[in-house]
């Protein structure tokens, strides 16, 4: 820790006047974890494979998981992009609602073979009266956080409903 004397400051004791250098704390302390994570560049769909699981028996909830199959090490922060696609690649629905954004999310450094998860949840259908839901999809099309391509991630036959969301990436211990 650094103490940086900047000037001092008067403060009224008893009828006097007291001085006392004012101090700011400036710590040089880091975190280990966030600078490590700097060192690495961000994991992008060349070098991560993904599945999907399903976190409870008839649950709406599933975990997407990503692996870096990359020889470094790479950074991941946020919540990515996931749209639900037929067997000819057309959209079904409108993409996952992010739950969290990239900037609140933790930054992770994923080593080779490592992987993290993210949380998805779909709508159960027929769990809201009058919701339009939408069948067909083959294919979970995952953009990683600040990628510009995707992987596609086969599923077993899923229909669309509003609501459809994603978590940010946390560690998959």
């Amino acid at each position: 820790m650094l103490i940086l004397v900047v000037g001092t400051m008067s403060t009224l004791l008893a009828g006097h006047y007291w001085r006392k250098p004012a101090t700011v704390t400036i710590s040089n302390k880091s975190n280990a974890y966030n600078n490590h994570a700097a060192e690495f560049s961000a994991c992008t769909p060349a070098n991560l494979t993904g599945t999907v699981s399903a976190t409870a028996i008839n649950s709406s909830y599933m975990n997407l998981i990503l692996q870096n199959t990359g020889d470094s090490a790479c950074t991941i922060q946020g919540a990515p992009e996931l749209q639900l696609v037929d067997a000819d690649g057309n959209a079904v629905g409108t993409p996952a609602k992010q739950l969290t954004t990239t900037k609140t999310a933790a930054r992770i450094t994923l080593a080779a073979a490592g992987t993290v998860k993210a949380a998805v949840h779909f709508m159960a259908v027929g769990s809201k009266p009058g919701i339009l839901c939408k069948q067909g999809a083959s294919a979970l099309l995952v953009t990683p956080p600040n990628a510009t391509s995707s992987i596609t991630i086969p599923i077993t036959a899923a229909t669309w409903c509003p609501g459809f969301s994603v978590s940010a990436f946390s560690k998959n211990d």
